[in-house]
């Protein structure tokens, strides 16, 4: 794991079991170190290394939280046919 990533755990695990007012001095540390818009570190302070489960149908699905990527994001038209109506 690069520097970044083992800082930014560090910083998620303490984040995840302060209160509020500690929070909120974590996430101006984390913005100040790397850079980051504010509800962009909040966001991966959050969800960094937690484990999410999933079920579609009888398939289970784990999902576990790291860094976003850039490379490979697009935006993507989605025709009418593969819409869901509620």
């Amino acid at each position: 794991m690069t520097v970044r990533k083992r800082i930014s755990r560090i910083l998620a695990e303490r984040y995840w079991r302060v209160r509020k007012k500690e929070k909120k001095q974590i996430l101006d540390e984390f913005v100040k170190t790397f850079g980051y818009n504010r509800s962009y570190a909040s966001w991966l302070l959050r969800m960094l290394g937690k484990r999410r489960v999933f079920y579609v149908g009888n398939k289970r699905y784990i999902v576990i939280g790291e860094k976003r990527s850039q490379k490979g994001i697009r935006k993507r038209e989605v025709s009418q046919d593969k819409c869901f109506q509620l």
